[in-house]
Order: C-alpha cells, then sequence, then structure tokens
C-alpha cells in the first residue's frame, strides 16, 4: 500500500515529529545531538547509519517515518512550540524544562 502524500503548507512551517524504535532514547548524549544537528537535511538515513556504527548495532532506529503537520496560522505555531518545549518534561527526562540542555 502506497504512502499517503504529505499536505503542504501555505505558510511554508511544519511540525516535524520522529520518535525511538521501541521509543529508546536516542540522543543520550551532547555528542549524539550535535550529529544529528549537522546532518538534518538528511535526518532519518544519514543519522540511522550512524547511530547503528556508534552503537555496534543494526536495522532500523526510528519507529517509523517521520510524521509532519502543516502549520497555517501564529495560534497552531505557538501550540507545536509550547509542545516542542515541554516534551523533554513529558518524556521523563527532566523535571523542571530548565534543566533540560
Amino acid at each position: 500500500m502506497p504512502r499517503q502524500a504529505r499536505i503542504k503548507s501555505a505558510t511554508g512551517i511544519y511540525h516535524i515529529m520522529i520518535r525511538g524504535i521501541n521509543k529508546e532514547k536516542i540522543f543520550m548524549s551532547s555528542i549524539h545531538k550535535n550529529k544529528i544537528l549537522e546532518i538534518v537535511k538528511k535526518i532519518n538515513v544519514k543519522y540511522a547509519m550512524y547511530y547503528n556504527k556508534v552503537e555496534k548495532r543494526y536495522g532500523h532506529v526510528f519507529q517509523d517515518r517521520f510524521k509532519s503537520e502543516a502549520v497555517e496560522d501564529d495560534n497552531y505555531l505557538i501550540g507545536v512550540l509550547r509542545c516542542i518545549h515541554n516534551n523533554p518534561v513529558k518524556a521523563g527526562i527532566v523535571k523542571n524544562i530548565e534543566e533540560y540542555k
């Protein structure tokens, strides 16, 4: 079954989401975080190759293809930013957002 085409945003702004396979934490160190920022335009393939090599593992890293939602107005953009910034607390990585680097 073919994948659904992504919805194009009139604003050109998207909320991009992706999860580690089995909900694994895959950005455990600043080295991992910095590496993904270097390869952001080829994010899924390049990071998965790097992560598997460094961690001496094979196979999928991410649970699914990344999700995206078109951001069409300022109210939705503010909600997306709130969600992004609160995600480390919601995921239980830190208790207070000020603790997250």
